[in-house]
């Protein structure tokens, strides 16, 4: 069945009882519930017109979402790195705050 005024009843069931559920503990566990409440609004809104094209749209961005995850955690030991290679290093270091705890 193909009825995008039912895909938009369903979206806004969805993300309104994830968003109920968010609210009531309001712990760090329960963010995923928001996430999943807003995440499936920006995929398939999109795809109101054409409900068909709802699966294929979630899998690509799900695979940008991991490809950009892979790629964070590549780069991510050259680029906590880099203020130590940067040339001002020297000059900028002093002036950063140390940590609580932690001595020079």
């Amino acid at each position: 069945m193909q009825s995008p005024y039912l895909l938009v009843l369903v979206i806004a069931q969805w993300t309104g009882t994830l968003s109920f559920l968010f609210m009531r503990p309001r712990t760090a566990n329960h963010y995923a519930l928001m996430l999943a409440g807003y995440t499936l609004s920006l995929i398939a809104l999109p795809e109101v017109g054409n409900p068909w094209a709802v699966w294929d749209v979630a899998e690509a961005r799900t695979e940008e979402i991991f490809l950009g995850i892979l790629r964070a955690a590549l780069t991510s030991p050259t680029a906590s790195s880099w203020p130590d290679a940067h040339p001002l290093s020297p000059i900028c270091k002093p002036l950063a705050p140390t940590p609580i705890g932690v001595r020079n």
